[in-house]
């Protein structure tokens, strides 16, 4: 897996990121196939620990990506579509609830 550029912490509140277009749309496709296996997961007939540690990581991970902001803190995501991404955190969470 190809490393992205590094991120470095910011008012130790938030991830600032310094990052070129391809790697912002390299996170913005990784980030949809957590969606996907969020998906996956939810649409499948058994709900085992293992199914509620893989939804617990991906929505995680989603929400985190969600807060990245750039190095002068404005928003790192520009015309990013987020409603699938949101949608999964929603679903996850009510499938671990």
């Amino acid at each position: 897996m190809k490393k992205l550029s590094g991120m470095k912490r910011v008012r130790n509140q938030r991830f600032a990121w310094i990052a070129t277009a391809e790697e912002k749309a390299e996170l913005y496709r990784r980030a949809l196939e957590s969606v996907s296996l969020i998906n996956e997961v939810i649409a499948g007939n058994e709900k085992d620990e293992d199914d509620l540690m893989v939804i617990n990581i991906n929505v995680e991970y989603l929400e985190k990506i969600k807060q990245y902001i750039n190095e002068d803190l404005s928003s790192f995501w520009t015309g990013e579509d987020f409603t699938t991404i949101d949608k999964a955190i929603t679903d996850g969470k009510a499938y671990v609830a």
